[in-house]
């Protein structure tokens, strides 16, 4: 007989005496407390291996989210980060001229990718370099597109005016090659995944 199916029983016999007409009702005071330890027992027996399942099933969780901490505090997943950030944000904030916050990107990238890199004990100089005057080039051309941003300090026009021929008029902003620059974000995620090929 399993412990439920004995809880079970121990319920339908509550169940039953609480069911008897009242001229009935006249068991001892010890036989009516006796009842209702019986019935919280049967009760306490049918929630115990839900409340065990429920322990388990909070331990596994808390399990899992320290063992995703731990994978998410490596280097190499800290370096997916960063070139995860570069293959799939960089391109839309340069095809948009986001300038900003491309930079924000790329500085992130250079300032952490030596340290992180460091920290594999893995001589990687090479290709650490290779990335570091990729990305440079990169931040240069952004911040080179930021000096030209229309306005009234850097006298270039807004899109779709047309300077006048006239003192103080504002200047034509000059077209940047965004082709030639997304080849080259391609060349530094490429450089990115040799990297992290050696230190997985």
């Amino acid at each position: 007989m399993t412990p439920r199916f004995f809880a079970a029983l121990l319920l339908l016999g509550v169940a039953a005496a609480l069911r008897l007409p009242q001229q009935q009702t006249f068991m001892l005071r010890r036989a009516a407390l006796q009842q209702s330890a019986a019935a919280a027992a049967a009760a306490a027996l049918l929630a115990a291996p839900a409340q065990a399942l429920d322990k388990a099933e909070f331990a596994k969780a808390v399990a899992d989210k320290r063992e995703a901490e731990r994978v998410a505090a490596l280097p190499a997943s800290r370096l997916k980060t960063l070139r995860d950030s570069l293959a799939n944000d960089a391109p839309a904030l340069l095809e948009a001229g986001d300038w900003g916050k491309l930079r924000n990107a790329i500085v992130a990238a250079r300032k952490s990718t030596g340290a992180l890199v460091a920290e594999t004990k893995r001589d990687l100089r090479p290709l650490t370099k290779a990335l570091d005057a990729q990305l440079y080039s990169l931040d240069e051309f952004a911040y080179s597109q930021e000096a030209v941003m229309p306005g009234m300090f850097s006298g270039y026009c807004a899109q779709g005016v047309v300077p006048r021929d006239e003192p103080g008029a504002c200047k034509v902003r000059p077209t940047a090659d965004l082709k030639a620059q997304s080849a080259k974000l391609k060349e530094a995620v490429a450089t990115f995944d040799k990297l992290l090929a050696e230190v997985k």
